[in-house]
């Protein structure tokens, strides 16, 4: 019954429901001034013209007051707690100059205001005031059973941006929050935002009791191993898990203001990144001709994209993929000022490689061309030779004879005590290049040759956090590539739970 009207208030324009307002906060006032008199007089009370010209100054000097400082502006739905602080000052200043009115006019007394009746009306008139705009606000913001989601959500954190969730939720209608998850034990038990607040320890029981499918991370300064703690917890439960972006992320423009994401990798490290040393990349790349290998994959790729943030002279891109070179190079035209050269052949062609260095005068090079698939070159190992071991012996050799400053080899953490092809391919080549290390130190050139060793690199090409997001959002389970892979094959990897 009560639906339409509210469908229809809802649907009123603002100086609508602004006059609507002012004229209950009228009719309001005078209530509460008549019932005061009948509570101060203990009988029915009949104001005589002094009287009743007197009670109708009160909601004359109340509503400029109300509307000087805002009651009318705030949007009822969206009403704060605070609005009670501005009620009470409204009031007392209303009350304060209305009874002034009544001593100017000798109307101050028993015939006129008894001197209990300026308290009554204080009293009373905060209550109706405020009392009516929160219950205004209950009765907006109750979503109807028609739109309510089938199933509850529960926010993890009841901080200030757990809250801002909370209420943005509730505004838009779009999920059924059945309660906050907090850490700290000082919140439990209590009511945030009208919604209740549990701890951790309950989670369990709350997901069937109250059909929770989905939790709702609001937690974006929590220190990154806590927040990895909670990740392992709730990967317990059959429930969907989402977070809500950092504050610096949505400063960014990274995400919308009103975004959720689905858990980044990133999130699970544990562990902070450690950003670069600024001034050893720019000593290295300003103003060099750069060369990389493998230019279009994976690591490639975003070793190329950071080397043009540091304003070389000239990037070379090399890349046997005729589509990911495509790719990289209209990315960098893209992104940056820096020059590319893109060169499509491969690492093994001596002559390519030795023509290219020569003409672009290239200083440093980073060789990141390689085939990096475990199971792939088990099957395939001369393929996994020729181009990480003889492909690596081409590029260094064509490289010391160009008298380049620096070469960098991306190796892999798999080489160290190398299980499989791959990773004893990749060894090889580290080899190789310190002995090309030994020559360049004994012709005393300068020169220097150099290995690193990559981990997984989260989300690339050929790495497993693609096919596990993969066979997750088909509803699992999560398998490994090799039925014989333990936690012990890798030293790196942390044991799937």
């Amino acid at each position: 019954m009560l639906e339409p009207l509210k469908i229809w208030g809802l649907g009123l324009s603002r100086p609508w429901k602004r006059a609507v307002t002012i004229a209950f906060d009228v009719v309001a006032l005078l209530a509460v001034l008549w019932i005061s008199y009948v509570l101060r007089l203990s009988t029915a009370f009949t104001p005589n013209l002094a009287q009743v010209l007197l009670m109708a100054a009160a909601p004359i000097i109340a509503v400029p007051i109300f509307i000087r400082l805002g009651l009318y502006r705030a949007i009822i739905r969206y009403l704060p707690e605070r609005t009670i602080l501005v009620v009470v000052q409204a009031m007392a200043l209303a009350t304060v100059i209305w009874l002034a009115l009544s001593f100017l006019t000798s109307m101050y007394g028993i015939n006129g205001i008894p001197r209990s009746i300026p308290v009554l009306f204080f009293a009373f008139g905060t209550i109706v005031i405020a009392g009516s705009r929160f219950a205004l606000k209950q009765w907006l913001g109750v979503i109807p059973p028609l739109q309510r989601s089938n199933s509850a959500v529960l926010i993890y954190g009841a901080g200030p941006a757990g809250i801002q969730l909370a209420s943005a939720l509730v505004a838009n209608r779009a999920v059924r929050i059945a309660g906050f998850i907090d850490d700290d034990p000082v919140f439990h038990g209590r009511d945030l935002f009208g919604i209740r607040v549990y701890a951790p320890a309950e989670l369990e029981g709350l997901i069937g009791s109250l059909g929770i499918g989905e939790i709702i991370l609001s937690v974006p300064t929590m220190p990154a191993a806590r927040r990895e703690e909670i990740y392992r917890m709730l990967s317990a439960h059959p429930v969907k898990v989402r977070t809500l972006p950092a504050i610096a992320d949505l400063a960014a423009g990274k995400y919308a203001v009103g975004a959720l994401r689905e858990i980044d990798i990133d999130d699970l490290l544990g562990r902070s990144s450690v950003p670069a040393n600024p001034e050893l990349l720019r000593k290295m790349i300003a103003g060099k001709v750069i060369l990389v290998s493998g230019a279009g994959g994976s690591i490639g790729s975003e070793l190329t994209r950071l080397i043009a943030r540091w304003s070389p002279k000239r990037i070379v891109l090399l890349e046997a993929n005729e589509f990911a070179l495509y790719e990289i190079e209209r990315r960098l035209k893209r992104e940056g000022d820096a020059e590319s050269v893109p060169v499509l052949g491969s690492v093994e062609d001596r002559q390519l490689v030795r023509r290219v260095l020569a003409r672009e005068g290239v200083e440093v090079v980073f060789h990141a061309a390689a085939h990096k698939h475990v199971p792939l070159l088990e099957a395939n190992v001369l393929e996994g030779v020729r181009n990480n071991v003889f492909g690596t012996v081409t590029l260094a050799h064509a490289a010391f004879d160009a008298g380049v400053s620096n070469f960098v080899l991306i190796s892999s953490d798999k080489a160290v005590h190398p299980s499989s092809v791959m990773g004893a391919t990749k060894r090889w080549a580290e080899v190789v290049i310190r002995d090309f290390s030994d020559k360049a130190m004994q012709s005393g050139s300068g020169a220097r040759f150099c290995s690193v060793r990559f981990g997984n690199v989260l989300g690339s090409n050929g790495s497993v956090v693609p096919l596990f997001k993969e066979q997750i959002a088909a509803g699992g389970p999560v398998t490994l590539t090799d039925d014989a892979m333990t936690t012990t094959s890798c030293r790196c990897m942390r044991p799937l739970s």
